[in-house]
């Protein structure tokens, strides 16, 4: 059985963060027998087919425009999935939202359904942000009476839309996950100093310059501690300027997912300082479940996409007033308590035993044979 996945994502080295979330949902498709063809942009790859991580994928050229890729891949995806189509049958397709209004009269002509994924609304708060939301709301508008299923990246995203659009077909959400056979438990050794450690997307809209702040707080109070940083945004000038001037403070370069495992785990402490703004609330925590994977003890706002997970003895949630404040407090509390050995453990064990990719895909598998039977 065959899967035609589109999706907006940038694969290979230099891709955009969100490909950890493709690759992790094909690679734990492909490990219940569907073959899965994958059409993207990339800035690694060559144009027309290629092999990524042993997927049949086919590189959308596209002229990078900062905030412009999900109206832009719009229409280049268009003639690269009708190349696909002319040369391949499949049984189904799974579209990144983004795409779906191009993408989906295409599809329509070799008559095989179709499943529009969210894996998340726009999140920034400029210009661009709200056109992003404009091309969000004619997508959906789109997407709900063209698809024949429909997934999302969290139950708080999949009620939002089903009651905004009046979705009337199947649907399911299956959540942000992580590969835990890929990491190393982190180890705390007498005499260390903790290390606090971000892994994600540097914007001012997720409150990252809080986190030097919280450090800074610490060092304040005469408690050691460094901080790591890595990955790309719009505070990226005022963080690097910031991490040359703090011998503390290190300011890595963005790295491919396989490389997250080995960074993370030389960390103790993973921050998540996202404030209460209602793009956050159809959040699923990647970084979250990234940080467990690796058996991090976690400081992150009381948001509802970080309560989703329920109550863990690894999982400090502070209050979204005073940012910095709160988790300055948490970090020195942590090193009070001298429990982030026995809180290491359980991070370590809950991500193998329930945020792998595997474990999170069984819903849209279980999607996927309810669209076909009931398209068939």
């Amino acid at each position: 059985m065959r899967i035609l996945f589109v999706t907006h994502s940038t694969l290979g080295e230099g891709g955009s963060l969100c490909q950890t979330a493709t690759l992790g949902t094909v690679g734990a498709l492909s490990k219940l027998g569907w073959d899965v063809t994958i059409v993207s942009t990339s800035k690694s790859f060559k144009d027309g087919k290629n092999i990524i991580n042993g997927f049949d994928w086919h590189h959308v050229p596209l002229r990078k425009i900062p905030g412009m890729q999900s109206f832009l891949i719009e229409r280049s995806s268009r003639n690269v999935v009708r190349k696909v189509l002319a040369g391949s049958t499949f049984d189904v397709a799974i579209i990144n939202w983004s795409i779906c209004r191009t993408v989906i009269p295409i599809i329509k002509d070799y008559n095989f359904p179709i499943i529009v994924d969210d894996r998340s609304p726009p999140v920034h708060e400029s210009l661009i942000g709200k056109l992003q939301w404009l091309h969000y709301h004619f997508a959906w508008k789109y997407a709900s009476t063209k698809g024949d299923g429909f997934s999302f990246n969290s139950l708080a995203l999949k009620d939002m839309i089903t009651n905004k659009y009046g979705l009337k077909k199947y649907t399911c959400f299956y959540p942000s996950a992580t590969e835990p056979d890929k990491y190393t438990k982190s180890q705390l050794i007498m005499g260390d100093t903790m290390t606090l450690v971000y892994h994600g997307l540097m914007d001012k809209e997720r409150s990252v310059f809080e986190i030097f702040e919280a450090a800074k707080k610490v060092l304040d109070e005469g408690v050691k501690v460094k901080l790591i940083m890595f990955g790309k945004g719009n505070d990226i000038g005022r963080l690097t300027k910031l991490s040359e001037e703090n011998e503390w403070f290190e300011l890595l370069p963005p790295c491919t997912p396989d490389k997250v495992p080995s960074r993370l785990s030389c960390a103790h402490i993973g921050i998540l300082p996202l404030p209460d703004k209602y793009q956050w609330k159809f959040s699923s925590p990647l970084k979250l479940f990234e940080y467990a994977a690796a058996g991090l003890n976690v400081i992150a706002t009381d948001i509802q996409c970080h309560r989703a997970i329920g109550a863990r003895k690894w999982l400090k949630l502070i209050k979204t007033d005073q940012i910095s404040t709160n988790i300055a407090n948490e970090v020195l509390s942590i090193i009070k308590d001298r429990e982030w050995e026995v809180n290491s453990k359980i991070a370590y064990e809950d991500a193998k035993n329930e945020f792998s990719w595997d474990n999170s895909v069984k819903s849209l598998n279980s999607l996927i044979h309810k669209v076909l039977n009931s398209t068939h």
